[in-house]
């Protein structure tokens, strides 16, 4: 008798321990409020009078593209709403990406720039920038050209 009971209580032990568990919180966080959301901002129209892009780069290989952002205006830069454009090396479109939104981690001061980071749209990293350096391999690339347009800036006020 004490030996099915050892027995049983061993089973019930082993049954417990390989249960599933289960979870007590419902998994659906409430987001971190934005900086944007906190801090009152201006959203204004820009245009390549007010900012400027330049140095575009991306890689073969690389998951991002960069780029550097200035501020000509008279006020600081929180975020920027930009239009890209791929283009072949003969000037058609490849693909289009409207309102990509870059966020800075500190306002762009007026007359200063910043490198802005963004995912790159050639999720098989099979293209590169013209002007990038060339790439060390023999694999098959494919060059294309960038069309940046500023649509808007947020100014903290």
């Amino acid at each position: 008798m004490m030996r099915i009971s050892a027995i049983l209580l061993i089973l019930i032990c082993v049954a417990s321990a390989s249960a599933r568990k289960e979870r007590s919180t419902h998994g659906r966080l409430a987001p971190k409020a934005s900086i944007e959301a906190a801090l009152p901002v201006d959203t204004l129209a820009a245009d390549t009078a007010t900012v400027a892009i330049s140095g575009f780069e991306k890689t073969l290989r690389s998951r991002w593209e960069t780029f550097f952002v200035t501020n000509h205006s008279s006020r600081c830069i929180a975020s920027l709403t930009v239009d890209i454009e791929y283009l072949d090396t003969k000037g058609r479109q490849l693909h289009r990406r409207p309102g990509i939104g870059i966020t800075f981690p500190e306002p762009i001061p007026p007359g200063e720039t910043r490198l802005a980071k963004i995912a790159t749209w050639d999720s098989q990293s099979v293209r590169y920038y013209h002007l990038s350096p060339p790439a060390r391999t023999r694999a098959q690339a494919t060059p294309f050209m960038v069309r940046i347009t500023p649509k808007t800036i947020t100014s903290p006020r």
